[in-house]
């Protein structure tokens, strides 16, 4: 499986091999190791990577490559400067190499409240470094200072600017070893800023470098190669339509009308069996076709008939968008007798027909309410014309005849065409499209909310709230959970709208699914959908043509189906967690005297951590026994990451660290593989740590 996170990787240039053994004389008090400086050459030790890897928080495998310093753009020293990133899905990943020899912190740094340790000597740590990016795409991305060569934190924040205008989306002080790495989910258009402190005061060497690594975690399905995702290919259309119009009846999606490629009208009429997956074609749609209308199942019986039908009321019947286009027509389909009918046309208030209205029906399918529409040309926009835009709410109720339309006396709170509507629980609900604005370019404004009434006492509506993406020539479709779902359409900037959110009755709110329910928009070469219809079959949600462009002209072919979960809201998922001992707070308690085997199992996660505490003063000794072809090197440290003492023998040599006099409290053995650059995971070591009379 390809994977898409990929490594930067410093080559180490100079390897230390030294031991040293840091401890007071017998009597004394030992003093912590100072951090080791730059080489006489001006070089400093960094971690080496292997090619290959594994990414500690996700398992995923990654591909390390060497990136020179002039592929790369440094980081800035301060947040109001920040250093844009560029984070494309499916291509390769920012990435950054900077000497913060230099660099400072400043008072309007925020606070990292992840920073570990007992004492840190600073919350808001040392020598920050900033970037910043901002994406056109939804998803996880993981952001690593792996092969960075000091010990750093990683905070990523939005908002503003400024200690208390900043918002901590994640933070991680060790990932593995002294490296932090963070993996959240990312909201495209939202600005994220990307702060690195150091944690140490004083500058250990010059250059000090920051590696820094940020890519989206794009996982593909092995067997079709695209992009994990809720969304099921389920099949694809004889003949891809937007603009069209749906019915869901049992098992089936009857799909009518619509645009062809090109915007050749089409009068096709065709059921789709979602159980398995074929087509029926049946009687085409009378006159022309039919396009920019809404379809509607009725369920009623009459003169003791029973009448099961589909209504299109009204929309176009050419492919030119203006009133010569519309038509107040009123189709019906028996599904029983597989004919076509003629019944009572739409109402024209202004003496004029209408299009792009949006439909629902009655709680028992008795009736059909249609809402708002458009009775000047809707598309392109900016040939809206002064008040064309409806408000009106009429209601059809079927007979053994044509039927008859009335107009209810409650208009919707703002004119709207463009909208879709449902019956949701028993109440008739609009939601977003557009309204007329006079004096903008074009002239109309997205309305960005929804609202509902009760049939039972049409007196007022209610309103649903904002949503959270409002859009416009989306489609809806109420689930067997009561929830009101809406996908695809164009936001108000004229981009079509990859989230799929839902209003929920019971808290009167609008929720957005993760990343993962996204209907397409995943990555550069898969868009989103405009004009996507279909409906809930059982507990899938189904997505029938659509367009990848505004006016339809490029209609989608492919069939999509996915299950909504029970309540999966677009999560600020964060992994900052580790996994086994790679650090200082997942270390592995230790006691004195025991001795524990364990072995290296990959190159990303080379530190292993244990933990022992001391009760008196007393004489510490710590071995490392090495396997012969690997070369390993151990580190003692106190419960604020204040080293005391290292060893750093060459390959298949024990280590050992003596300090007399070590005071009681609490302290981490780490344990870091060098060499090779692709461990051994059936060699092991073992470490113990033990009290002396003195050190020899």
């Amino acid at each position: 499986m390809r994977r898409y996170l990929v490594f930067l990787t410093l080559f180490l240039i100079s390897l230390l091999a030294a031991t040293s053994l840091a401890g007071a004389q017998e009597g004394g008090q030992p003093t912590p190791e100072p951090e080791p400086a730059a080489s006489p050459t001006g070089t400093v030790e960094t971690d080496l990577q292997g090619p290959t890897a594994v990414n500690p928080l996700s398992g995923m495998t990654l591909t390390l490559v060497p990136v020179s310093p002039n592929d790369v753009l440094p980081a800035s020293d301060s947040c109001s400067s920040a250093r844009p990133l560029t984070l494309i899905p499916r291509t390769s990943p920012a990435a950054s190499q900077t000497n913060v020899a230099g660099f400072t912190v400043t008072a309007d740094d925020p606070v990292l409240s992840c920073i570990w340790g007992s004492n840190p000597p600073n919350t808001k740590g040392f020598r920050t470094a900033w970037y910043q990016f901002k994406t056109d795409y939804n998803g996880m991305v993981t952001i690593t200072t792996n092969t960075s060569a000091y010990d750093t934190i990683l905070g990523v924040f939005t908002g503003a600017c400024g200690e208390f205008s900043l918002t901590r989306t994640a933070c991680n002080d060790d990932a593995t070893g002294l490296a932090s790495e963070v993996t959240f989910a990312v909201q495209r258009g939202v600005t994220y800023f990307v702060e690195v402190a150091d944690r140490q005061p004083g500058a250990l060497s010059n250059p000090l470098l920051l590696n820094m690594q940020a890519a989206f975690n794009m996982p593909v399905d092995s067997q079709s190669n695209s992009l994990v995702s809720n969304w099921k290919v389920a099949g694809s259309m004889p003949t891809p339509v937007s603009r069209h119009a749906t019915a869901v009846v049992g098992s089936s999606i009857y799909v009518m009308g619509g645009f062809e490629a090109g915007l050749s009208l089409s009068n096709s009429f065709a059921r789709y069996q979602t159980t398995n997956n074929t087509w029926e074609s049946l009687n085409p749609v009378p006159a022309a076709g039919f396009a920019n209308t809404t379809a509607v199942y009725l369920n009623y019986t009459a003169s003791s008939v029973n009448h099961q039908e589909i209504h299109i009321p009204g929309g176009s019947n050419s492919a030119i968008d203006d009133l010569s286009a519309y038509t107040n027509a009123h189709w019906v389909f028996d599904i029983v007798t597989k004919a076509w009918s003629e019944k009572a046309a739409l109402p024209m208030s202004r003496g004029v027909p209408f299009a792009y209205a949006a439909a629902a029906p009655s709680a028992n399918l008795g009736a059909m309410y249609v809402l708002g529409g458009v009775e000047g040309p809707g598309w392109p926009l900016t040939s809206v014309i002064t008040d064309s835009v409806r408000d009106e709410v009429l209601l059809f109720t079927p007979d053994s005849g044509i039927g008859s339309w009335s107009t209810l006396a409650l208009r919707m709170t703002s004119p709207r065409y463009g909208a879709t509507a449902a019956n949701v629980g028993g109440k008739i609900c609009v939601a977003g499209g557009l309204r007329y604005a006079a004096g903008s370019n074009p002239p109309v404004a997205l309305l960005s909310d929804g609202e509902c009434f009760n049939p039972a006492s049409p007196t007022a509506w209610e309103a649903t709230g904002a949503l959270n993406f409002p859009r416009y020539f989306a489609h809806s479709a109420v689930g067997p959970d009561g929830r009101w779902y809406v996908y695809g359409g164009l936001d108000g900037s004229h981009k079509a709208v990859p989230e799929v959110e839902y209003y929920d009755p019971v808290d009167g709110g609008w929720h957005v699914l993760s990343y993962l329910f996204d209907l397409n928009n995943r990555y550069p070469n898969d868009p989103a959908l405009v004009w996507p219809r279909g409906g809930f079959v059982g507990d899938s949600l189904w997505a029938l043509g659509g367009s990848f462009d505004a006016s339809g002209t490029q209609p989608n072919p492919i069939i999509k189906r996915m299950a909504p979960p029970s309540g999966s809201l677009f999560l600020p998922f964060i992994l900052t967690g580790e996994r086994q001992n790679f650090t200082f707070s997942s270390a592995k308690i230790l006691s004195l005297y025991q001795f524990f085997s364990q072995n290296i199992d990959s190159a990303a996660n080379r530190y292993r951590f244990y933990s022992f505490f001391m009760t008196q003063p007393m004489a510490l000794q710590v071995d490392l026994t090495v396997p012969a072809t690997e070369d390993l090197d151990l580190y003692l440290y106190d419960d604020n990451k204040v080293k005391w003492g290292s060893s750093e023998q060459f390959q298949g040599v024990p280590e050992r660290i003596c300090l007399n006099n070590l005071q009681p409290g609490k302290y981490y053995i780490m344990v870091k593989h060098v060499l090779p650059p692709t461990p051994d995971s059936n060699q092991s070591f073992t470490v113990v740590a033990r009290s002396l009379p003195t050190c020899p």
